[in-house]
Parts: C-alpha cells; sequence; structure tokens
C-alpha cells in the first residue's frame, strides 16, 4: 500500500462508516452521528443529511434501472441508512440525493447490505429482514432447521423460532452478512445446538 494522500479534519469526530458511489463521485460518511455527502476528489463535505440524525449504519449501491414509464436504462445509486428502528431511503437524483420512503422495522437496525438494486436487508438483533424500497413492504428471512439436516420453511421456523432475542439459537447476536454478487447474500447463523456460526447462503429476486 502507497499513501497517496492524507486529508486533515475531514471529520470534526470519529468516522464509523466509509462508503464510495464512484458512479456520482461522491463519498459517504457516518460520523457524529450523522450521515455526510463528500466529494470523491476533493474530499470537501458538500451536505449533511440532517434527517439522519441517530444513524447507526448506512449501506450504498448503484445498479442500472428502467425507467417505469419511458424504459429508458439508467443508473440510479440509493442509499439506505438505519436510524434506531426506522429506515431511511435515498435514491440520487440531479446531483443531490433525494428522500424516499421511510420504514419502521420490529428492532433497531444493526447492519445493512443491498441484496438487489431495490431490495435491502436489514440485520436486527434477532433476525433479518428484507425491505422493498419501492413499497416499504418488509418480509421476514426464516431462519432454517439444522437438526439433522432437517426440514426449512415456516414450519421448522416455528420450532427453532427467533431465538436470538431469548439466548437459544435463531439467528446470531451479531446480524452479519454480505453481497456475494448476482442475486446471493450470505448471512451468519448461530447454530441452535452447538452455539457456534454457521454460514447460509440465500438467493433474492431482484425486482
Amino acid at each position: 500500500m502507497e499513501l497517496l494522500r492524507n486529508i486533515d479534519k475531514f471529520s470534526r469526530r470519529s468516522i464509523e462508516l466509509l462508503a464510495c458511489i464512484k458512479e456520482v463521485q461522491i463519498l459517504v460518511s457516518l460520523s457524529d452521528n450523522y450521515v455526510h455527502i463528500h466529494d470523491l476528489n476533493e474530499f470537501t463535505l458538500t451536505e449533511t443529511l440532517t434527517k439522519t440524525k441517530g444513524a447507526s449504519t448506512f449501506a450504498v449501491t448503484s445498479n442500472i434501472e428502467r425507467d417505469e414509464k419511458t424504459q429508458i436504462p439508467s443508473i440510479v445509486s440509493r442509499l439506505a441508512i438505519g436510524i434506531k428502528k426506522r429506515l431511511l431511503l435515498y435514491s440520487w437524483h440531479d446531483e443531490e440525493f433525494l428522500e424516499g420512503k421511510e420504514v419502521v422495522l420490529s428492532g433497531a437496525v444493526r447492519s445493512l447490505t443491498w441484496a438487489s438494486g431495490r431490495k435491502v436487508v436489514a440485520g436486527l438483533a434477532g433476525g433479518f429482514v428484507v425491505v422493498d424500497v419501492r413499497t416499504g413492504v418488509t418480509k421476514e428471512i426464516v431462519p432454517p432447521e439444522t437438526k439433522g439436516g432437517g426440514a426449512s420453511g415456516p414450519a421448522s421456523s416455528e420450532a427453532a423460532g427467533w431465538g436470538a432475542y431469548m439466548g437459544m439459537g435463531g439467528w446470531g447476536s451479531k446480524p452479519l452478512s454480505t453481497h456475494l454478487g448476482g442475486d446471493d447474500l450470505l448471512l451468519v447463523k448461530d447454530c441452535e445446538y452447538t452455539g457456534t456460526p454457521n454460514l447460509y447462503c440465500f438467493a433474492f429476486a431482484s425486482n
């Protein structure tokens, strides 16, 4: 690694998270409980999203989408921000972020990962939910049954439950996830019987 540049006084407080949206040449940062937008070339502050006070995490994505009316494709950049039990959604238009839907979830948002250009996975204390950014509709990700390779699905989930709330297994206490590319997402789940973390790959529909 070669040091190319040192930016003094980039932030007044500790920087909690950074992400680059190269398609629109901006850098997004989380510090002082706010989400800030910076110019990617000069690293100067261009905007602080004032409605993000208390933010704990965020995630960005850029994808080619077709306009619903004209069907003309264009690159759309989106920003999802977790603030306690709220999820704020933004999209980039005409050199600025425009506010989208605000979704209230069942628990505090601890992690965010984009599954596709229009679906974001929120990691909560007891599990994961998928949020459709167009409609605001949420859907729980059901933890699979792990004992003896048993069946997975709604029936088995009733037995396993969202045990992380009660220390009985279920999803892990740290809701970690990462995008593998395409429609695949990797989630961490604590094994109900051994307590050790397992990895599970889920496939999400793009639309």
